[in-house]
């Protein structure tokens, strides 16, 4: 596979990744008064592992060891907590406030990095984290 080829294809795939977080984020404001968050979390799970069940058996269980299972626990269920939360989340505000505080969670990723690694952090990173900041308070502040 070429370079160029496997750039097209991540850009495809990342298109996909959106269109259908989206799809589901606006599928679960529809249906959010008449089902339960739990319920919603559960099937959108139950869908991914049927996608996922023809790898599951292809490799033997052997080759999913891990040497921290912890660390993969706890990965697991707080990405589990995140998820549960933003579609909480998307019951009782507007879809627009929700998605945004879901596709800016990568952004508050380092800070967790930073403050649990206590590594110095760069100046020019905490002078952008100062300008970017304010205005997303402010944006979700707005109350549209």
């Amino acid at each position: 596979m070429n370079d160029q080829y496997a750039t097209l294809k991540g850009i495809i795939f990342a298109l996909l990744s959106a269109l259908a977080s989206t799809t589901a984020g606006v599928a679960t404001k529809v249906v959010a008064d008449a089902v339960p968050i739990s319920m919603v979390v559960l099937f959108q799970y139950g869908i991914c592992l049927l996608i996922l069940i023809p790898l599951l058996l292809k490799h033997p269980l052997h080759n999913w060891y891990t040497k921290h299972p912890v660390i993969h626990a706890v990965r697991g269920i707080s990405g589990w907590l995140c998820f549960f939360t933003y579609y909480l989340a998307i019951q009782h505000i507007p879809l627009v406030d929700a998605s945004l505080l879901r596709n800016t969670a990568p952004l508050f990723v380092p800070l967790f990095v930073w403050a649990w690694l206590k590594i110095t952090i760069p100046g020019g990173a905490v002078a952008a984290y100062y300008c970017w900041l304010p205005g997303y308070s402010a944006d979700l502040a707005t109350g549209r």
